[in-house]
């Protein structure tokens, strides 16, 4: 019995040790992604919106500022920033 366990042991080890690798630089860049997402791209983006939003009567700015769309349009933002950045490097095949 002793003998089974160590050789699932090992077994899960070696398993470990090749595929921990590539999981652990995925999430490294997508932090980093992330990171350097929330804070060199978004701020110009809302300060680009807000810009824009100078035609809107202050009714329907407190409107939307009561139903958090603000909050809505920067996780929606955000995603599909981090998701375009993501596809671009983690899909990006060594150059030979």
């Amino acid at each position: 019995m002793p003998v089974l366990i160590a050789a699932l042991v090992g077994a899960l080890w070696n398993l470990a040790r090749a595929v921990l690798p590539g999981i652990v630089g995925k999430i490294l860049i997508t932090l980093g992604l992330t990171f350097a997402t929330t804070k060199l791209v978004l701020p110009d983006l809302i300060a680009f919106l807000q810009s824009h939003m100078g035609g809107v009567s202050g009714d329907v700015l407190a409107l939307l500022g009561y139903l958090n769309v603000d909050k809505a349009m920067v996780m929606i933002i955000s995603a599909g920033v981090a998701r375009t950045a993501g596809k671009a490097v983690l899909s990006a095949k060594a150059a030979p």
